[in-house]
């Protein structure tokens, strides 16, 4: 929602400014612009060069990542490394004892204390920010969507997330990556764990192109069919082909399908 209000905006400012709204012209630079309010009073301390660096050749919407499941950034990489355990090393969740998740100390205000509140989460708002809920979630189901968020009251869930504990790791990569990691102590004693030192969703980690068709399918068919979901897919991918934007709104409304 944050970045698509941003765009929506940018284009009706500039919509409104073709049409001759006027507005004021310090916007940025005047005495309660963005820069005294939000960098400093003083400009000796604006880097106002950096504001136009590249301009017209760099494109830093190829920077913006896109975000794998939809909770807290700080639990990514332990719901990443959670999934891996489930899908890929098979690990049975009735048979788990203990569950250790690697953490770094930025994390444990946000999304691990207090413990009780975490380990119980009343709401799906309440989801997005349980290290120890989105983990266990994770673990059962093999996967972490919008439709998780609604599993907040589930036994098995709870349950699982009572065997959740963190420490804060040495490791970490943070602040650059979001590290993670996520270590599962079997009945029989064995230890199985997978790491994340760079986020799914950084930079250099990108959500491959099939994940992010995916996460579009998991979240579109809690609407609309998937055949509906698929067809929209589809035609936003080949948006370049489109010869009229106006078509392609009317398909997005329903109309045209």
């Amino acid at each position: 929602m944050h970045p698509g209000w941003a765009a929506a905006c940018g284009l009706t400012a500039v919509r409104l400014a073709a049409a001759g709204f006027t507005g004021p012209r310090s916007t940025y630079e005047g005495r309660f612009g963005l820069y005294a309010t939000h960098l400093s009073a003083n400009p000796e301390k604006w880097a106002l060069p950096a504001a136009t660096a590249g301009l017209g050749t760099v494109w830093e919407t190829l920077q913006v990542a896109i975000k794998p499941f939809p909770a807290c950034q700080l639990s990514i990489s332990c719901i990443d490394a959670a999934i891996g355990l489930a899908t890929r090393h098979a690990v049975d969740p009735a048979r788990i004892v203990r569950i250790e998740a690697l953490i770094p100390q930025h994390a444990v205000a946000i999304v691990c204390e207090p413990a009780a509140a975490k380990r119980r989460p009343a709401s799906a708002r309440d989801v997005q920010f349980s290290l120890q809920f989105d983990i266990a979630c994770a673990l059962l189901r093999g996967r972490f969507g919008l439709a998780e968020l609604e599993l907040y009251r589930d036994p098995r869930i709870l349950a699982l997330a009572d065997k959740v504990e963190y420490r804060v790791d040495p490791d970490t990569g943070y602040p650059k990556h979001f590290s993670g990691e996520v270590i599962v102590t079997l009945d029989d004693g064995r230890r199985v764990s997978q790491r994340e030192q760079v986020n799914l969703g950084a930079a250099d980690n990108p959500v491959p192109q099939e994940g992010i068709i995916g996460k579009f399918i998991g979240n579109a068919t809690m609407a609309v069919d998937e055949v509906r979901a698929r067809s929209v897919c589809e035609r936003v991918l080949a948006i370049d082909e489109e010869e009229d934007a106006r078509a392609l709104v009317r398909f997005l409304g329903g109309a045209g399908r």
